[in-house]
């Protein structure tokens, strides 16, 4: 639910750039739009990140994870480029 949110807006963004490219004068209540969300786009990063993290930390313990299970985890896919170099190793050994 909150991943196709995510997409709607960002198209709906998209849609409304391409059509007011030329234009100099935007309403102010769009500011307010942006603004909400916006916020919810990294809300929306936040819970998906936490999300897959989660899901391996399950696949990985075997049990339903705590917080503290799948923290490090969390920050590896939140630092993208070092956190994959580290989490590569680990999930081709949950699939093998």
């Amino acid at each position: 639910m909150v991943l196709s949110i995510a997409v709607c807006y960002t198209l709906a963004l998209s849609i409304y750039f391409i059509q007011t490219y030329d234009s100099v004068q935007e309403p102010t209540w769009i500011l307010l739009i942006f603004i909400i969300g916006n916020f919810f786009l990294g809300y929306a990063y936040f819970f998906i990140l936490g999300f897959v993290a989660k899901i391996v930390a399950t696949a990985e313990l075997k049990k339903k994870p705590v917080f503290e299970d799948y923290i490090v985890i969390f920050l590896a896919l939140i630092l993208f480029p070092i956190g994959i170099w580290w989490l590569n190793p680990k999930i081709k050994r949950l699939v093998n």
